[in-house]
């Protein structure tokens, strides 16, 4: 689940609207669809902890451990003391790990 966007989160109106449609999307269970809304708002806006852990929290939904293992990275990365960076970069070293 996305965390709110407010107007007053990012200075950037398109990433607002876009967040908004991305969580639509996610509701209308469309990951790949919020997923590539999600990286357009994260290339206008930069790099943000939070949009790297929505990022990281959609591709979990699409079973895309890899993708999620690097945003869940940069999530830490820019927000270390936050709890969801550290359980999304743990399920994702867990997923990872299955594999090898």
């Amino acid at each position: 689940v996305l965390t709110s966007v407010e107007s007053s989160s990012f200075d950037d109106e398109q990433v607002v609207t876009l967040y908004s449609c991305a969580k639509q999307a996610l509701k209308d269970k469309k990951f790949e669809q919020a997923l590539k809304q999600l990286m357009l708002a994260q290339s206008i806006c930069g790099e943000k902890a939070k949009v790297y852990l929505d990022l990281a929290d959609c591709c979990k939904n699409l079973s895309r451990f890899d993708e999620m293992l690097a945003y869940a990275e940069k999530a830490e990365f820019l927000s270390s003391d936050n709890y969801k960076s550290h359980l999304l970069l743990g399920e994702a070293l867990v997923e990872v790990g299955k594999r090898e």
